[in-house]
C-alpha cells in the first residue's frame, strides 16, 4: 500500500480549493434536504424520501463545484437505471456516497467494482497497469447526536466527510482522509454558532472512523 503516492495524487490532481468546496457542498446538501423534506413530509414518509433527495442534491452540487475548477471533468453515468456523477481529475475518478457511520464501507455495486478494478496499480507500485484509474469515494454520514438532544434541530449536519480509497475488491478502504481533520477551520465555520467548545469537540470526536 503506497499511501504517500495516494496523497501525492490528491495534491497533484485535485485543485487546492476543490476539497473544501466539496465539504461545503455536503453541508449545504444535507441542510437543503433536511429543510425541504421536513416541510413537505411527516416523519413516516421522511425516512423514505430524504435519502433520495439528499443524493440528488449532493450529486448536483458536486458537479457545480467541479465546474468551477480548471482541470476537472464531470459526467453523469447511467448504471442499471440509476444515474450517478463521476468527477475526473487526471487519473482520479471520484463518486459520492452516503453511508451510515463515519467512513463506513459502501455497498457493492457493479459500477463501483468496475471503477475500482485497477486500484492495485496505485496501492501496489509493483502491479503497474497502463492507463489505470485511481478511484476515490467521497463518503458522508448523518449526524447522530445523543438521543433526545438536538436531532430535530441539528439533524441537517453531516456527521462526517471522508475521501476514501477502496481496495479493488471493495471490501475495505486502503486509505481514508478525514476531511474534518484536513480542514479544521472550515469545519469550525460551518458548525452552529450557538455551540460551545464542548459541543464542538464532541461533534468532531463523533466524526472519527471507528475501527473494530
Amino acid at each position: 500500500m503506497d499511501i504517500p503516492a495516494l496523497e501525492r495524487a490528491v495534491s497533484t490532481h485535485l485543485p487546492e480549493q476543490f476539497l473544501p468546496a466539496v465539504v461545503r457542498s455536503v453541508f449545504l446538501a444535507r441542510q437543503m434536504a433536511h429543510a425541504a423534506c421536513r416541510a413537505e413530509f411527516d416523519d413516516t414518509e421522511l425516512l423514505n424520501v430524504e435519502p433520495f433527495y439528499l443524493r440528488g442534491k449532493v450529486e448536483s452540487l458536486l458537479r457545480d463545484a467541479a465546474k468551477l475548477h480548471k482541470g476537472l471533468g464531470t459526467s453523469v453515468v447511467n448504471s442499471s437505471g440509476w444515474n450517478h456523477t463521476e468527477i475526473s481529475a487526471g487519473p482520479i475518478v471520484l463518486t459520492a456516497h452516503a453511508v451510515d457511520s463515519p467512513c463506513a464501507m459502501v455497498h457493492d455495486a457493479m459500477y463501483r467494482k468496475s471503477l475500482a478494478e485497477s486500484q492495485t496499480s496505485f496501492l501496489d507500485p509493483a502491479e503497474h497497469i497502463p492507463g489505470a484509474r485511481l478511484y476515490a469515494l467521497l463518503v458522508h454520514s448523518p449526524f447522530n447526536p445523543i438521543p433526545g438532544r438536538g436531532k430535530r434541530e441539528f439533524g441537517y449536519l453531516p456527521g462526517s466527510v471522508y475521501l476514501a480509497f477502496p481496495e479493488a475488491a471493495l471490501k475495505r478502504y486502503a486509505h481514508a482522509i478525514n476531511l474534518y481533520d484536513r480542514f479544521p477551520d472550515l469545519i469550525e465555520s460551518l458548525l452552529p454558532k450557538e455551540w460551545d467548545e464542548k459541543a464542538r469537540l464532541a461533534y468532531r470526536w463523533r466524526a472519527r472512523q471507528r475501527t473494530a
